[in-house]
């Protein structure tokens, strides 16, 4: 069973933005409402528990805090899940419109920084934390998406090897068009105004079925 629509009231009062080129923050927008957190999680991970989770058990959390250090972040979006399979689950969105090299290195100090935060609130641990990468460029993702130092370390050190990675959602290689994600980010950069009025269409009887 698909996942559940967003409400239709989402989809009419982002029209003047989805008419727009898309952007990293009209993206961040989209992304603020629980129905398309939740579809944000059905397209990461297809699994049944990620279909069950229930609109009531998301909640968007605060993005921004600092280090031991005083070093700040202010993170695109962080969701948290309740509950998710006995423990809240964090789901840590970054939103890229092009490819960055780096980006391996910036989501695990990302991560790093949101599972300090949650220590100190007495939370979780970075286990609980899923960071996705959300990337909507046109341009191919030939960037890894892992950082390790697995083989790399000199014997003896084998202990200290470690391994990150996040989970990269390339809008482009979205298979299935019917996608409520896909239709929403693709509404999002389209200029012509038939384009528009033939997304719409798709997008209004899956935004009803929620209603």
């Amino acid at each position: 069973m698909p996942c559940a629509a967003p409400n239709l009231a989402l989809v009419r009062t982002r029209r003047l933005q989805c008419m727009a080129l898309l952007s990293d923050t009209s993206c961040k927008q989209i992304f603020t409402f629980p129905e398309m957190a939740k579809e944000l999680l059905c397209a990461a991970v297809e699994q049944r528990w990620a279909r069950a989770v229930p609109l009531k058990a998301f909640e968007r959390v605060n993005a921004s805090y600092v280090s031991a250090t005083g070093t700040q972040r202010h993170d695109d979006l962080v969701w948290r899940l309740e509950r998710v399979r006995n423990d809240d689950l964090y789901l840590l969105v970054e939103f890229q419109s092009r490819p960055d090299l780096l980006m391996a290195e910036r989501m695990h100090a990302y991560t790093a920084l949101l599972s300090e935060e949650l220590a100190k609130q007495g939370k979780v641990q970075a286990a609980q934390i899923l960071p996705i990468v959300l990337y909507t460029g046109q341009r191919p993702w030939h960037v890894k998406t892992i950082v390790s130092t697995v083989s790399l370390l000199p014997p003896g050190l084998e202990s200290f090897e470690s391994q990150f990675s996040y989970l990269l959602i390339d809008v482009e290689s979205i298979v299935d068009q019917s996608n409520i994600v896909y239709l929403l980010l693709a509404l999002n950069q389209v200029k012509h105004p038939e384009k528009f009025r033939s997304l719409l269409e798709k997008i209004e009887p899956m935004a009803r079925t929620s209603i």
